[in-house]
């Protein structure tokens, strides 16, 4: 390896990230995993949200992106530099408006 100037890259270890030890009352599932749009056509009534990291120069981002089960629409979304489930409400919040003019705006961080 040395005489080909060959270096090893090490795995990552796996680090868990989700705290499941915490004092907030659960929500029931309302949905029951249907998410499929037979069950729900109507827009605007069912939305999901996701929270996702990405690495950048500066440090971590995370973004939070909220979409209509229906439509398949992003509602909004959220860039933040640290992970917050209320980044996922507040990209729905303040997210683009719905109208096709709008496509591809993007909130104030």
């Amino acid at each position: 390896m040395r005489e080909e100037d060959l270096i090893a890259k090490r795995v990552r270890r796996f680090r868990v990230t989700t705290n499941s030890e915490h004092c907030y009352p659960l929500v029931r599932n309302q949905l029951g995993r249907r998410f499929d749009i037979s069950v729900n056509r109507e827009t605007d009534r069912v939305w999901a949200a996701d929270i996702t990291y990405l690495p950048t120069g500066e440090g971590w981002l995370y973004l939070a992106v909220v979409i209509d089960i229906a439509s398949r629409r992003v509602v909004g979304w959220m860039p933040r530099p640290a992970a917050s489930p209320r980044a996922a409400v507040a990209g729905a919040a303040n997210g683009p408006d719905p109208s096709p003019a709008s496509a591809g705006c993007s909130p104030p961080l």
